[in-house]
């Protein structure tokens, strides 16, 4: 699954809401799902780097590449407290 997601947070350009939809998928894992999800994203680190770069602008002039360049800055800072925003999750979750 995480292949997936990976390969849909690579897309460019005008697919920039298919990146953004697995930017959100993969924040969800990092916070609600397993270890591994967590030590994927930390691999993958240098790719969420990049995506702060992140730039479409569309054909009307409108900046679409915003919401994908703060989502991996939110992802990124994940990185130095991935175990307090688990557990923030964790707290709030329903049973």
């Amino acid at each position: 699954m995480m292949a997936g997601v990976w390969r849909r947070v690579g897309e460019r350009g005008s697919m920039w809401r298919v990146c953004y939809k697995a930017l959100n998928l993969l924040e969800f894992l990092i916070c609600n799902g397993s270890e591994r999800a967590v030590e994927d994203a930390r691999d993958h680190m240098r790719d969420l780097k990049k995506l702060q770069k992140f730039e479409f602008i569309d054909g009307d002039g409108k900046d679409c590449g915003l919401n994908v360049r703060e989502k991996a800055r939110i992802i990124a800072s994940y990185d130095d407290h991935t175990r307090d925003a688990r557990t923030d999750r964790k707290s709030t979750r329903l049973n």
